[in-house]
């Protein structure tokens, strides 16, 4: 694996992406399962949101992740696409 490959795998979205992918899931069906839509799941794929705490355990149980890796990615800061902030 590439050392970018490797610091893309380190975040919460790829994290989702790939256990999702793993399990051949669509974000769609992945969303279903926890009770989410495919819009939120794509957005915690693409670092653009993060999952609640709640959603966090379920995503955990769902697709086989551990549950302090995935509260520790929380802690990264989220993307921001070019020339745009935060909100407030």
């Amino acid at each position: 694996m590439s050392r970018t490959r490797a610091v893309v795998a380190e975040t919460l979205g790829s994290m989702i992406r790939e256990a999702r992918e793993a399990r051949q899931l669509t974000q769609e069906g992945l969303g279903d399962l926890i009770g989410m839509t495919q819009q939120a799941v794509c957005g915690w794929e693409r670092n653009r949101a993060r999952p609640a705490v709640k959603t966090l355990t379920d995503l955990a149980e769902v697709l086989d992740l551990d549950l302090g890796v995935l509260v520790r990615a929380v802690a990264v800061p989220l993307e921001y696409p070019r020339g745009s902030a935060p909100p407030e």
